[in-house]
């Protein structure tokens, strides 16, 4: 129980983290899209790292994204309406969109430092 709690807090912290740092990038590349790509990235990212310290298995990593990727769904319903469209694919939050979000996220941070 207090590992599941503590994947989610940390869940938060980077998603929070992700949303705030890519609300900052969104100023050159659309703020809705950089908040998006951040959020997604922050989500992929804390599982990543949940996974590889050992403090889930690959299925539970999957399971913890595609469980968010509903909770987001649910609690903003208009952008999960946009993002069915055929050019948000990239942008889905699914564990196989992961490495290439994290890989926008980056690109991202390089162009907003530049």
């Amino acid at each position: 129980m207090l590992r599941w709690l503590l994947i989610v807090l940390a869940l938060l912290v980077v998603g929070a983290g992700g949303f705030f740092l890519g609300g900052a990038m969104g100023a050159a590349t659309g703020a809705a899209g950089g908040s998006l790509v951040g959020t997604l990235s922050g989500v992929c990212k804390t599982a990543e790292i949940a996974q590889s310290s050992g403090l889930l298995s690959a299925e539970q990593q999957t399971q913890l994204i595609n469980a968010t990727a509903e909770a987001l769904r649910a609690a903003f319903p208009d952008v999960a309406k946009a993002m069915q469209a055929p050019e948000a694919a990239p942008y889905r939050l699914t564990p196989e969109n992961c490495p290439r979000i994290l890989e926008m996220f980056q690109q991202a941070s390089r162009g907003a430092a530049g």
